[in-house]
């Protein structure tokens, strides 16, 4: 990872890569001042809390306890809005809208299963660093 954040300070990333993150890229630049150190130790977190995250959600999915997937999502949040993946953040607002409103629970569950692979996917781009 050490040497992919360097070359993203340097401006020297994938163009692939920058164009489907850039927003998460920029934001973590912008709120770390560019510390290389503080980068890495944001994605670190990142892929720590959310892999937990996601664990949570499964097995609150497996009980039908849509009461806990709420809560994880809720504690997901803040996380997600720190490194700017604004696109999960507006699927958990849109499962947690499900949730509140009582709608379908097979559709709040597969709408959760697809949020639980947009969060992995992130996760498996940040590790292939």
């Amino acid at each position: 990872m050490k040497n992919c954040v360097i070359d993203f300070l340097k401006g020297e990333w994938s163009r692939n890569f920058v164009l489907k993150n850039r927003d998460m890229l920029d934001k973590l630049k912008e709120i770390t001042d560019g510390n290389e150190e503080s980068i890495k130790l944001y994605i670190q977190s990142y892929i720590k809390v959310m892999t937990a995250q996601i664990d949570s959600l499964q097995y609150a999915l497996s009980q039908e306890d849509f009461e806990k997937v709420l809560s994880t999502l809720q504690k997901a949040k803040p996380l997600l809005t720190t490194m700017g993946y604004d696109d999960i953040l507006r699927m958990v607002n849109h499962v947690e809208m499900g949730i509140k409103k009582n709608y379908a629970r097979s559709m709040t569950k597969e709408n959760t299963l697809s949020l639980i692979d947009d969060i992995q996917d992130s996760i498996d781009k940040l590790e292939a660093l």
